[in-house]
């Protein structure tokens, strides 16, 4: 009986992978469809969390940081 908040699911899917509308019709064609997607947002999540999928991720913010700040003093 617990809220379950799905928007941060759907927002991954289009964030991450770029999944915004479904390729086939039919709600059965759909839900295979859905599945997939969801299965590969699964998988990308176990490659990040048994990888150190993070570090590199807060490595490259870092750079990008980095460059900002010589940009603006040249």
């Amino acid at each position: 009986r617990r809220k379950i908040d799905v928007e941060s699911v759907f927002g991954g899917l289009k964030a991450c992978l770029g999944f915004r509308r479904f390729s086939v019709r039919g709600l059965e064609k759909v839900k295979r469809e859905a599945g997939i997607a969801l299965m590969a947002m699964n998988i990308r999540k176990l490659v990040a969390k048994n990888t150190n999928y993070n570090y590199f991720i807060t490595q490259k913010k870092r750079l990008v940081k980095i460059k900002e700040r010589f940009s603006l003093i040249s």
